[in-house]
């Protein structure tokens, strides 16, 4: 996660996909606050 979030911050804008199978999973939330 830490390396996602490093990458995040250089990032002009991102696209979050969620698997309608899966549904949201733990690490999506963190990744959802780091946007």
């Amino acid at each position: 996660i830490a390396e996602v979030e490093r990458v995040l911050s250089v990032l002009d804008g991102t696209v979050l996909v969620i698997s309608a199978v899966e549904g949201v999973q733990p690490q999506t939330r963190v990744l959802m606050r780091a946007l």
